[in-house]
């Protein structure tokens, strides 16, 4: 097939990025080359550069690509199957691994601060102020599920489990939420009597 002489940015933003996507599910990230994306997105390699600037900063909106989309498969799932799926949806766990592989090639970890209309820790606390927790405690429980969840997909094969583990995870951290309030109660104004001694 022959490869495109040109195509407006837009689209080559998007050949680009999806075929990038596409090859870091089949191959590891150091065998996903600019040649290999070009030739995917049926593009000549310059576009990466032209586009993007880099074959790293092409990644690092992938990062941004993932976050955005594993946000809209959040967002209407019922909490019990976001405790339970998180860990093991495709693009959160691509993302996830991505991320600390750019990490481990140098890239600062700021760079993969999600905007926080996209922000899964967002999603949670929102949902957990509905339920009735105050900001902090909401705030503080999305932050926990999201850490759990990073570490479960990068760390889940360096631990024994057994079948059945994830789920059962998942109904410890409901009833680690009902009883939050209680446990919550008071936490934040100590915290802040310790900060002013």
């Amino acid at each position: 097939m022959e490869k495109r002489a040109y195509v407006p940015r837009a689209e080559g933003r998007v050949l680009l990025v999806n075929a990038t996507i596409d090859l870091l599910r089949e191959f590891p990230f150091d065998e996903v080359t600019v040649r290999r994306i070009a030739e995917r997105a049926n593009l000549n390699t310059k576009a990466i550069l032209n586009i993007f600037g880099s074959q790293q900063d092409l990644f690092i909106e992938v990062t941004r690509e993932l976050g955005a989309r594993f946000a809209d498969i959040l967002t209407p799932l019922p909490e019990s199957e976001i405790q339970v799926g998180l860990p093991v949806q495709g693009d959160f766990v691509l993302r996830t691994k991505l991320v600390s592989w750019l990490i481990g090639q140098g890239v600062t970890p700021e760079t993969f601060v999600l905007d926080p209309s996209l922000n899964v820790t967002a999603t949670l606390q929102a949902r957990q102020m509905q339920a009735g927790l105050s900001e902090n405690a909401a705030r503080f429980f999305a932050e926990l599920m999201r850490y759990l969840a990073e570490g479960f997909v990068m760390f889940s094969g360096t631990h024994e489990t057994q079948e059945g583990d994830l789920e059962l995870a998942a109904r410890f951290l409901e009833r680690v939420r009902a009883d939050l309030p209680r446990l919550t109660e008071g936490l934040w104004s100590e915290a802040e009597a310790t900060k002013a001694d």
